[in-house]
């Protein structure tokens, strides 16, 4: 297999080729049916696109929530709808699964690392035309820093949704409100602080019943953020109830107020259970076997030009 960079169309591919001399007679490209080689059915399908698609409910609990606010003349409800919403409609349009993006992320975080630690990356090597090649131009570059930080950015608007949510609460004297609102701001916070790592199966093995909650939550943060905003749905759907026996005691059987936030609570779930099997880390996922070999040749080539004696200590890095 050959990979290239810098390449924009089959025509730019089969010129160079013939200039090249590097096939005989008329250079062609065909598609290779590589069908049910990756891919394993609806169930890949979901965790491959979970983010962008819990983005698409969310937005649609978000929509709700903001209309609760408005019947109510609640500004703090209708608050939280909007910074949902902003965190939300960031992860719709730019969480979605892009394997050329992530990859080119993975190896300038990997450049970044050997900088860092002072490994000299030769001319030459792949690396180099893999993390240069056409920088673009400010959308462009726009797309990958909001790509590459995609789940920051929905945390941090959750958080701050949470708090006007939990003033909301207190407005309308809806002690499930507060406590919903409370859990969002702590759990989401938690996720976006605690640092993302691979399981060790070694000290899994020997691990008691509290360190295997550690490392399974520090495996996949999110589902810390995807946990609380299940128990915020359930908070808030009890919240729900006791305001509708609030307002039927008053008589003020023409607002039905809760039918906003149960609706709202009902598209939350569908998302925040998606949400809970998002990985932290970019909107990408890198699973097919073409792009992990490359990952590896490129890092392979980058050791086997350094010299002897520090080839080790570079592997090790």
């Amino acid at each position: 297999m050959l990979r290239v960079t810098g390449i924009e169309s089959e025509e730019q591919l089969t010129e160079l080729l013939k200039s090249t001399k590097a096939v005989q007679g008329n250079a062609r490209t065909s598609q290779q049916d590589v069908a049910g080689q990756d891919s394993k059915g609806i169930v890949d399908f979901v965790k491959s696109n979970s983010l962008r698609t819990s983005g698409l409910f969310y937005m649609l609990g978000d929509a709700l929530f903001t209309w609760g606010g408005i019947v109510r003349k609640d500004r703090n409800q209708t608050a939280t709808g909007i910074a949902f919403g902003i965190g939300d409609a960031a992860l719709m349009g730019f969480g979605g699964k892009d394997d050329k993006r992530q990859f080119k992320s993975l190896l300038t975080k990997l450049r970044a690392h050997l900088e860092k630690e002072g490994v000299e990356i030769p001319q030459g090597t792949a690396i180099n035309s893999e993390t240069m090649a056409k920088p673009g131009g400010f959308l462009e570059k726009t797309y990958d820093y909001i790509h590459e930080n995609i789940n920051p950015i929905k945390i941090i608007a959750e958080v701050v949704g949470g708090a006007f949510y939990l003033k909301a609460g207190l407005k309308q004297e809806n002690s499930r409100k507060v406590a919903a609102g409370a859990v969002i701001v702590t759990g989401w916070a938690a996720a976006l602080l605690i640092k993302e790592q691979k399981r060790d199966p070694e000290k899994w093995e020997h691990a008691n019943a509290l360190e295997k909650a550690v490392m399974y939550i520090q495996e996949k943060p999110l589902r810390l953020a995807g946990g609380a905003g299940l128990i915020h749905n359930a908070l808030s759907t009890v919240g729900s109830f006791e305001e509708r026996t609030k307002e039927r005691k008053k008589g003020a059987l023409g607002t039905d107020h809760y039918k906003w936030d149960m609706a709202g609570i009902a598209a939350m779930l569908s998302a925040n259970s998606l949400y809970t099997i998002c990985s932290k880390s970019t909107g990408g996922n890198i699973k097919a076997d073409a792009l992990v070999n490359d990952v590896y040749g490129i890092a392979a080539q980058i050791v086997n030009r350094q010299p002897d004696k520090v080839k080790d200590a570079v592997i090790n890095s």
